[in-house]
């Protein structure tokens, strides 16, 4: 691509950008401010609805400045993981724990105020240090003193210099250190040596989705063919081959915030399967008729993750299949207002100006979500409202393509065929 070819994409994604916003940003701007303004005088904290990291949404054609009610309790970590960290921590503790990525931030253009607002209003923290290295907590430490920014500690992340200001304030009272992916309660307690209590540190057991949960018979996976229980369904489409495994923490996420539901996975889950008599020929073929069943019975989840950069596209177009099916569903629902999708993409995600300028074309009310929190969060309120005086009618295994009865299945049925979104 030439200087002219990138300049002409630049305009054309500023034109879509555009077209938008409908919006008075002066009156945006105002209401900001006033919020802002009113969190600093009462310590109050709010969210600005679809906004991330301080960031205004894609689409803020509707605003909602949201303040938070009951406990002001925060939860940490490493991007990571933290999303499913906090809906557990969010059930042991039988109320909601805040993120600040996803809350109104005071000063969008210097994370450091706004995360250190948060820490220092914050009634309670709950900081994971999965995926925290010792190293890192040594840096944190070793310092001395509240490090005005990252690189004073040495360090790219954020979640280092958050422990250092957790460290070194009165936040350290009323701060829970999770261990978690390894680390071992000894060798952290000898790092953080007095500045944090013993009964401040403590070892999580880690949450084994397969056994833990008790809700296999509600979690569907490719190929076996299971009637489908009386309760709303969710289908998760997106990327399988390159992605990270998003799949299994929006399972958690959804289980963990609705109680009765059937989530269909495309990714291949390993828990037992006894007393299953049919199976599909094809993955491809359980995919179109869970997403039939889940466009009947409540929400088809779309949620479209940057590529793992520990895995490359093994000569495939990163979301190939994900990015046709999108297409489909948001034609089929632009045509029939009975159906329900709900998408969402991270910021990294290729053509996410394009997604969102189709979405603003096709489905006007929808709004595509930068986190999969938000989107799990949606697509639970939609398939719930959509069920509400409904009752799910199985079909006739003998009446569905590509379904045979498991006695018949070849001893050789070979590899099959990549997932639903490659």
């Amino acid at each position: 691509m030439n200087s002219s070819d990138e300049i002409y994409e630049l305009e054309e994604l500023q034109e879509d950008y555009e077209l938008l916003v409908d919006i008075d940003e002066e009156e945006f701007r105002k209401k900001y401010a006033q919020v802002t303004e009113q969190m600093k005088a009462s310590g109050s904290w709010y969210y600005l609805k679809n906004s991330f990291k301080g960031s205004l949404p894609l689409d803020f054609t509707n605003p909602q400045f949201d303040e938070v009610q009951g406990e002001k309790h925060l939860g940490l970590g490493r991007s990571s993981f933290y999303d499913q960290f906090l809906d557990e921590v969010s059930i042991l503790c039988n109320h909601k724990v805040h993120q600040s990525d996803y809350m109104l931030w005071i000063n969008p253009a210097d994370p450091y105020e706004s995360l250190n607002y948060y820490i220092d209003t914050a009634e309670a923290i709950e900081f994971s240090l999965e995926g925290v290295a010792l190293e890192d907590i040594r840096k944190a430490s070793a310092i001395g003193y509240r490090a005005p920014d990252r690189r004073e500690l040495g360090t790219s992340y954020m979640t280092v210099w958050e422990i250092n200001q957790i460290l070194f304030s009165p936040a350290v009272e009323k701060t829970v250190f999770h261990l978690r992916g390894g680390l071992k309660g000894g060798d952290v307690r000898k790092v953080l040596g007095d500045l944090v209590g013993e009964d401040r540190i403590v070892e999580d057991e880690l949450w084994d989705f397969e056994f833990r949960t008790e809700r296999h018979k509600s979690l569907l996976t490719p190929k076996k063919y299971w009637p489908l229980e009386n309760q709303p369904v969710i289908f998760l489409a997106g990327p399988l081959n390159s992605a990270p495994q998003w799949q299994r923490q929006a399972s958690c996420m959804i289980f963990n915030r609705m109680k009765k539901v059937t989530v269909c996975s495309p990714r291949m889950i390993s828990h037992e399967e006894q007393g299953c008599d049919y199976t599909f020929t094809r993955q491809r073929a359980w995919e179109r008729y869970y997403m039939d069943r889940a466009a009947e019975y409540g929400t088809i989840l779309f949620w479209m993750p940057e590529v793992d950069p520990q895995h490359d596209y093994k000569g495939l177009t990163y979301g190939a299949t994900t990015r046709f099916e999108l297409g489909e569903w948001m034609t089929r629902a632009s045509l029939d207002k009975s159906i329900n999708v709900e998408i969402g993409a991270q910021e990294g995600f290729n053509t996410i100006h394009t997604i969102a300028y189709d979405m603003q074309r096709l489905l006007p009310e929808k709004v595509l979500h930068t986190s999969l929190s938000s989107l799990v969060d949606a697509a639970i309120e939609h398939a719930g409202k959509k069920f509400t005086g409904r009752r799910v009618r199985n079909d006739n295994p003998g009446e569905i393509a590509d379904l045979i009865p498991i006695r018949d299945k070849p001893r050789s049925a070979g590899r099959a065929d990549p997932a639903g979104g490659v």
